[in-house]
């Protein structure tokens, strides 16, 4: 959470910084109209306009990943308690173990 307000910060500062070094007024032709408008603020209307794309273009695969994760985590899940399952029923199948007697023991030797 800190780094993530520090990064902020900066992309704040850096912003505010830039639009004070850019002051000149523009004019955008649209075809049908012309604007008079400061540089700067030209320059965060185009940066939000094309983060926005970004983000609606994005966000179909990024909705389709978690959904993607939900699903492999309820199968992992799943999996995991079928293991313990199975070991508890291999458990229970399993002989329990007696000590080797001394017969046992001298098979090789001569």
């Amino acid at each position: 959470m800190q780094k993530y307000f520090f990064t902020t910060l900066v992309i704040i500062l850096i912003m505010v910084g830039f639009a004070v070094l850019n002051t000149e007024s523009v004019t955008i032709n649209f075809g049908f109209t012309k604007v008079n408008t400061n540089l700067s603020l030209t320059i965060f209307v185009i940066f939000a306009i094309g983060a926005l794309v970004s983000f609606f273009i994005s966000a179909p695969g990024v909705m389709k990943a978690r959904k993607t994760i939900k699903k492999r985590d309820k199968e992992i899940k799943s999996l995991n308690a079928e293991i313990a399952s199975l070991k508890e029923q291999l458990a229970a199948i399993k002989p329990k173990e007696t000590p080797a007697s001394d017969t046992d023991s001298n098979v090789f030797e001569a």
